[in-house]
């Protein structure tokens, strides 16, 4: 399920960086076509990877949540989850030894 959506996920930055090429060569057919001097152009192409940016931050956002989500559903542990529970397991065998070497054996 994780390597499905790893998948999907680098799908959809492939793609993203697809486009973000094709967008570049639209803008600068378009000025072309348009006429528009090369500072026109320029603005032009920079409000197009404004607006592709923003784009692909939100599609980025989305993915995420729907990852965490998944995850949340699959009641699978997290990264964070398991970090923390190791670093309980430690403090607790850290204390198991210490009492240990305080009561006598028998």
């Amino acid at each position: 399920m994780v390597e499905q959506i790893n998948k999907a996920i680098y799908l959809a930055f492939g793609i993203g960086l697809t486009a973000k090429e094709k967008i570049e060569k639209a803008g600068q057919d378009l000025a072309k076509e348009w006429g528009l001097s090369k500072e026109a152009g320029k603005k032009m192409l920079a409000e197009l990877r404004k607006r592709h940016e923003d784009i692909q931050k939100t599609i980025a956002e989305r993915i995420s949540d729907a990852v965490s989500e998944a995850i949340n559903k699959l009641n699978v542990a997290t990264k964070d989850e398991m970090k923390r529970l190791n670093e309980r397991l430690t403090a607790l065998e850290l204390q198991v030894v210490r009492l240990s070497a305080r009561s006598p054996e028998k």
